[in-house]
C-alpha cells in the first residue's frame, strides 16, 4: 500500500491519501501541523483499519517516505507492535523519490485546476480535493502499481545465481515463468549436484495448485516450508547487502535502479553466500530454543 501527503498550492491545505491496486484508500485532510502525534493519530483511525481490510492475512507492504514524523521512535514503535498485520517497506535515506503516489497527486492537481468553476476559500479546497480522489479512475492507480519493477534472485552456497527484474502483475504464471528462465539455468551455471533443493516461502504465488503442479512436472524438489513460520531465508541478507551497495550509487529513475541491482548482485562474492548457507542450522536450532524458552515462560506465569 502506497501513502502520500498533498499540499494545495492556491491555499494551504494539507490532504493524506493512500492506495493499493485493488483500490483507493481514504482521503483525509488535516487542519493542523503534521506532527509525529498527529501522523501517528491518521495511522491509526485510517491507514491501520484500510490495511486490514484490503490485507486481512497481513501481507501488505505498507510505503511512506522519510518525512521526520514517519521516522519518529514513537510512530517506528507502533509499526514495530503491529508488524504482523502489515510490513513496513523500507526507505532508504536521501532516496530517489520513487513513491508512484506522486502520480496521483499529478492526476488530482489537474482535476482541480480543470474546474470551470475554481474554489473561493479553503472549505471548498478541501471538499474539491476528497471529492476529486474519489473520480480517479481505477486503471489509473493500477497502472501505478503494475509499472514498478519486482526483483526476483537465485542463491545458493556457491555464490549467486540469476536476478530477475520483472515489470507488471506478479502471479503464479509470472512465478513459473521466472523459476523456468532463471532457476534451471543458475543449476547449470553454479554447477549444483541433483540433489539441490528449492527453498521458497509460502507466498500465495509460490503455494498455488497451478505453481505446485508445475514444480512437480519440472522435477523441483522444494524444502517443506511450515506456515507461519519465521522468515529465515538467507536470501534476506543479500537483500539488505543489495540495497545498501544501490543506495550508494543514488539511481535516478527506474531503469537506472534496475540496472544497478543486477550489476551489484552480480558482484556478490560466493563466499558471503557460502557463510550465509552454513550458517542456517545454527539460526535454526537458535529459533526452536527461544520458542521452547517462550513456551517455558508461559507455564510458570
Amino acid at each position: 500500500m502506497h501513502y502520500g501527503k498533498k499540499a494545495s498550492r492556491q491555499r494551504q491545505c494539507h490532504a493524506l491519501g493512500m492506495f493499493c491496486r485493488e483500490t483507493l484508500g481514504p482521503a483525509v485532510h488535516v487542519d493542523v501541523t503534521l506532527t509525529r502525534t498527529t501522523y501517528l493519530s491518521t495511522v491509526t483511525v485510517y491507514v491501520h483499519p484500510f490495511m486490514e481490510t484490503v490485507f486481512p492475512d497481513g501481507c501488505g507492504l505498507f510505503q511512506q517516505d522519510n518525512a521526520p514524523c514517519h521516522k519518529a521512535k514513537m510512530v517506528q514503535e507502533w509499526f514495530d507492535e503491529h508488524k504482523n498485520k502489515s510490513e513496513m517497506l523500507t526507505w532508504p535515506p536521501n532516496s530517489s523519490d520513487l513513491n508512484p503516489i506522486k502520480h496521483l497527486w499529478d492526476v488530482l492537481d489537474k482535476q482541480v485546476r480543470s474546474m470551470e468553476a475554481p474554489p473561493c476559500n479553503l472549505e471548498d479546497i478541501k471538499d474539491l480535493l476528497l471529492t476529486s480522489w474519489c473520480q480517479i479512475p481505477q486503471h489509473t492507480f493500477r497502472d501505478l502499481v503494475e509499472s514498478m519493477p519486482w526483483v526476483r534472485a537465485v542463491l545458493a552456497a556457491k555464490g549467486p545465481g540469476r536476478l530477475a527484474v520483472i515489470n507488471g502483475t506478479m502471479n503464479s504464471a509470472v512465478y513459473q515463468i521466472i523459476l523456468k528462465e532463471n532457476v534451471r539455468p543458475s543449476v547449470c551455471d553454479l554447477k549444483l549436484k541433483r540433489t539441490w533443493v528449492l527453498q521458497q516461502d509460502n507466498d500465495p504465488k509460490h503455494t498455488s495448485k497451478s505453481t505446485t503442479e508445475w514444480l512437480k512436472k519440472n522435477k523441483m524438489k522444494t524444502l517443506e516450508w511450515p506456515s507461519q513460520s519465521p522468515d529465515l531465508n538467507p536470501i534476506a541478507m543479500l537483500w539488505h547487502d543489495l540495497k545498501k551497495v544501490v543506495h550508494a550509487r543514488k539511481p535516478s529513475n527506474v531503469a537506472e535502479l534496475q540496472q544497478f541491482c543486477k550489476d551489484e548482485w552480480a558482484k556478490i562474492p560466493p563466499q558471503r553466500c557460502n557463510r550465509l548457507i552454513a550458517s542456517y542450522g545454527k539460526r535454526l536450532i537458535a529459533v526452536v530454543a527461544a520458542k521452547e524458552m517462550k513456551h517455558q515462560r508461559e507455564k510458570c506465569q
